[in-house]
């Protein structure tokens, strides 16, 4: 995260904006051209992917947040 904020000029420290059980989201902003960078977290999951069905490896994915749901938050805004 520190690099992507660096890279994009964020002067704000990392704010938490999410924190749920099992999984919490820091944003940094304001960034230069109106940027955001955003890091969130979860507690399990392994490499599946967070609120999905499909197993990969040993673990099922987090099920404390959906990455859809968060992706297209993100994205919806700009």
């Amino acid at each position: 995260m520190a690099k992507w904020a660096r890279l994009n000029g964020c002067e704000a420290a990392p704010r938490r904006v999410l924190e749920v059980p099992g999984a919490w989201c820091e944003t940094r902003s304001p960034c230069r051209g109106g940027a955001e960078v955003k890091l969130c977290v979860t507690e399990t999951g392994g490499h599946s992917w967070p609120g999905g069905r499909k197993v990969r490896g040993e673990q099922p994915g987090a099920s404390a947040v959906s990455a859809n749901e968060l992706i297209w938050d993100f994205f919806s805004r700009r």
